[in-house]
């Protein structure tokens, strides 16, 4: 099977576990891997933005948005009763 068959969905995934050949790859991606690292992660950041500004009724799942709905009320109705994150770091760091 080559990548042009399978629903976008399965590229990631297929490669992801080695189910691609890297010569299936198209030619852009290819050249793109052979980018150094740091230029691929601005490339992926520069994307993401790009989608970000171009699709902004992309949010969240209504449920997710419930659940911050429903942790930010709790942190405003007790703000004292969190750890603060030093010593909620610190215990995660002893527990190493």
């Amino acid at each position: 099977m080559t990548l042009e068959e399978l629903p976008c969905w399965q590229k990631g995934f297929a490669r992801l576990h080695g189910m691609l050949q890297p010569d299936l790859m198209s030619p852009a991606l290819s050249h793109l891997r052979q980018l150094p690292l740091s230029e691929r992660i601005q490339l992926v950041e520069d994307l993401w933005d790009s989608i970000a500004e171009e699709s902004p009724d992309i949010g969240l799942h209504p449920a997710h948005l419930e659940e911050l709905d429903r942790r930010l009320d709790a942190v405003e109705s007790q703000p004292t009763a969190g750890t603060p994150w030093a010593l909620a770091r610190e215990r995660l760091l002893a527990g190493l």
